[in-house]
């Protein structure tokens, strides 16, 4: 049986959280009988530990609210510990990116379970808590592609 705002079966909702466009398994072990008898995996993204997932990439596309704002908050709530955000044509609002507009890598490091954001342009260097010798600018990422 399902509740009336969630596609997922009632005896699962208690395992699991659902965000905008995935479920957090939140008890593998108490849920694992449920989500085979509902075959949960065929019809949502899982994810069951997101603190093993160190690094997530999204290259930013005209739907750039799900990446500055949805995604941002889900990868969050998992425990994600880096975040980047490719925008290299400078697509996202000017509350994220700034004005004018222009390309910008974001990345988003986690600290104390919320994401601190910092923003690179053209010759700034990329700071990053995984890659702490990493030597390349937002300018030479962007450029890669072409």
């Amino acid at each position: 049986m399902r509740s009336q705002n969630s596609p997922i079966p009632h005896n699962i909702q208690q395992f699991a959280l659902l965000c905008c466009s995935l479920v957090i398994i939140k008890n593998l072990d108490n849920c694992l009988e449920d989500f085979y008898d509902f075959l949960l995996w065929q019809k949502e993204p899982i994810v069951t530990l997101g603190t093993s997932i160190k690094l997530v990439v999204e290259v930013v596309s005209t739907n750039w609210q799900n990446d500055y704002a949805r995604k941002l908050d889900e990868y969050q709530t998992l425990g994600i510990t880096e975040y980047w955000i490719a925008d290299y044509l400078g697509l996202g609002g000017t509350s994220f990116i700034g004005f004018p507009k222009q390309p910008t890598l974001t990345i988003c490091q986690l600290e104390n379970k919320f994401y601190k954001t910092s923003q690179f342009r053209g010759s700034d260097r990329l700071v990053s808590s995984i890659f702490s010798e990493l030597e390349l600018t937002a300018e030479e990422v962007f450029s890669a592609g072409k």
